[in-house]
Parts: C-alpha cells; sequence; structure tokens
C-alpha cells in the first residue's frame, strides 16, 4: 500500500480490492488498456509449471502510475505488468502449488528511530540473507515533522539573538547610567564608601530592574502562549488534513479506502495547553541574572578606574 500511500499510485476506476482472501485485484491503466479490460472483468492465470491449474481473478479496480521514469527506451511505466492482489490470496497459491516462489517484504515498528541501527545488526546476526535489504521510512517522518522542527530551528534562532541583543542592550544602559551617575560616585567615593559597596549597589538595582521584567514578560508570554500555541496547531492540522485526504483519495471511493481511514484515525488535539510553568520561570531568571551580571562587568570596570577626586574636579 505504500505506493498508493505516498501518491505513487491512483485508482482512478473501480476500487481497492475489498477481501485479501479472495482472488480479486488492481490492475495498471495500460495493462487494461491494451487489454481491454474493464472493472469487473474476469482475469484468468495459468501456473507456468503446471498448466492444468488455472485461478480466475476479479478486476476490482484499475489504478494509474504517477512516477516519473527516465527510461526513455520503455514506453510502459515499470507498473505496467503489476497486479496488486491480497496477501492472504498468495498464500493460497502457494500451498496449491509449493514450486512457486514468492518475495515478501515485512514491515516492523520501531518506537525509537535511535536503535534503527541496532535492529538492523541484530535482524543481520539472526541469519538475514545477504540478498535481502532492510528500508526504513526516517525520511518520510522527518519530512513529516519538518515544519514543527523548522518552528523550533526559529525559534531557538530567535532565542539567541534576543539574548544577545538584551546583554548588549542592558551592557549600553548600564554605561549610560554610570557616566549620569559619576558625580554621586565621586561623593561617595569621598565620604569612605568602598568600590565594592559601590559596585554591587549598581548590580543590585540593575538585577530589581531585570527580575521585575522578568516577571512581566513572563506573565504577558503566559497569556499570549497558549493562542498563539493553538493558532499555529490549527495550521498544522489543516496541512495534516488535507495531506490525509490526498492519500485517501488514492485508493478510490471503496470499502478500502473506509477501511484505511479507520485504520489511520488518530486522536485529533485541537488545543495545547501551553503554560509557563515554575520550571520556565526559573529558567528565565537565570537567564536574566546570567545577562544583568555579564552587563555589570561595565560597572565594576568602571567603578574601580574612577578617581573621586578626578571626578570632583571636573564637576567644579
Amino acid at each position: 500500500m505504500t505506493d498508493f500511500v505516498n501518491g505513487t499510485y491512483k485508482i482512478t476506476e473501480g476500487e481497492m480490492i475489498t477481501n485479501f482472501n479472495s482472488y480479486e485485484c488492481a490492475i495498471s491503466s495500460e495493462l487494461a488498456t491494451l487489454n481491454e479490460i474493464s472493472v469487473g472483468s474476469k482475469i484468468t492465470f495459468k501456473n507456468p509449471s503446471n498448466s492444468e491449474k488455472t485461478y480466475e481473478f476479479t478486476v476490482t479496480g484499475i489504478y494509474t502510475d504517477n512516477s516519473n521514469t527516465d527510461d526513455t527506451k520503455n514506453m510502459y511505466s515499470p507498473s505496467a505488468n503489476k497486479i496488486i492482489t491480497g496477501s492472504g490470496v498468495i498464500d493460497l497459491l502457494v500451498a496449491d502449488d509449493s514450486t512457486l516462489v514468492t518475495a515478501i517484504t515485512p514491515s516492523f515498528i520501531i518506537e525509537n528511530k535511535e536503535v534503527i541501527d541496532l535492529f538492523s545488526e541484530e535482524v543481520k546476526q539472526k541469519g538475514l540473507n545477504e540478498y535481502y535489504t532492510i528500508n526504513t521510512n526516517l525520511e518520510e517522518l522527518e519530512s513529516a515533522t519538518q515544519s514543527i522542527e523548522n518552528v523550533k530551528t526559529f525559534a531557538t534562532t530567535f532565542l539567541i539573538i534576543t539574548l544577545i541583543i538584551s546583554g548588549i542592550v542592558l551592557f549600553v544602559i548600564n554605561m549610560i547610567n554610570i557616566r549620569e551617575r559619576k558625580y554621586e560616585i565621586g561623593v561617595f567615593r569621598t565620604i569612605g564608601v568602598s568600590k565594592f559597596k559601590l559596585t554591587m549597589q549598581f548590580v543590585l538595582e540593575l538585577l530589581i530592574v531585570s527580575v521585575v521584567m522578568l516577571m512581566i514578560g513572563a506573565g504577558i508570554g503566559s497569556y499570549l502562549s497558549k493562542p498563539v500555541g493553538n493558532l499555529l496547531l490549527q495550521s498544522e492540522i489543516e496541512s495534516a488534513k488535507q495531506q490525509e485526504e490526498e492519500i485517501s483519495d488514492n485508493f478510490g471511493k471503496g470499502p478500502m479506502n473506509m477501511e484505511f481511514n479507520k485504520n489511520r484515525q488518530v486522536q485529533e488535539i485541537s488545543t495545547i495547553d501551553a503554560v509557563v510553568d515554575m520550571t520556565v520561570v526559573i529558567e528565565l531568571l537565570g537567564i536574566g541574572i546570567l545577562l544583568t551580571l555579564i552587563s555589570s562587568l561595565a560597572s565594576m570596570i568602571s567603578i574601580q578606574r574612577f578617581s573621586p577626586l578626578t571626578i570632583l574636579k571636573e564637576r567644579s
């Protein structure tokens, strides 16, 4: 069914087989056109090694191959002679004639992509023939979550840029604050206030302002995070629904389509309970304190270099 899921094949007439254990099949549009076969026609298969054994199949659907091929030597698509039937039918044919050779492609569901390599090694250790290959749909999954990864990358980049700009702004504000209060620093130093106490005063003032603004920012972020998150989620839901409709359309309009949709149904999450919890608040406070301490280097260096007599002389 992979070719129908990714849109390579699409049922254009009739429907997909409805019973995997009955002699039903779906054929390509090229095979149907060249042999004047339509939906409901009977096809007889003859065993090449035993002409007395024949099997009559009913054509339930006709599909088209939308894949692009660069093989200019072949006027037909690779699926021109491909006939799709149920896996149970293959078991019936093999049981009727054990000399028939079949190839299977089993699928395994792995919960964590990190163990794919370990799984492959384990299968080979347990006797997988060297002529068999192991393929994964990891690229498809990564492609499906690419939009979320893009949002994550954008958010991370925006956060880093914001932190850099915030540190620069705090540094500049601190420098301006020290220049405007240069005379005040000179007076305090003249009356005996130590450089350490003056430095701690400026750092404490900046910390208080930073913590207050961080709390305000956390409050605004907590209020806006839920509606913004739901807006982004709604966009993803609409995109996913459109993709599901396109895949569903590839299976035609028959019972197989209904069964396919039933098997692919998942619980839809329409809202995100996005909250700013204590962990986020603590992280914000940690970042704010770190930026404050870094930007306070300006006051620490400037105060250590100030001479009280020079400051008062310049003031007079």
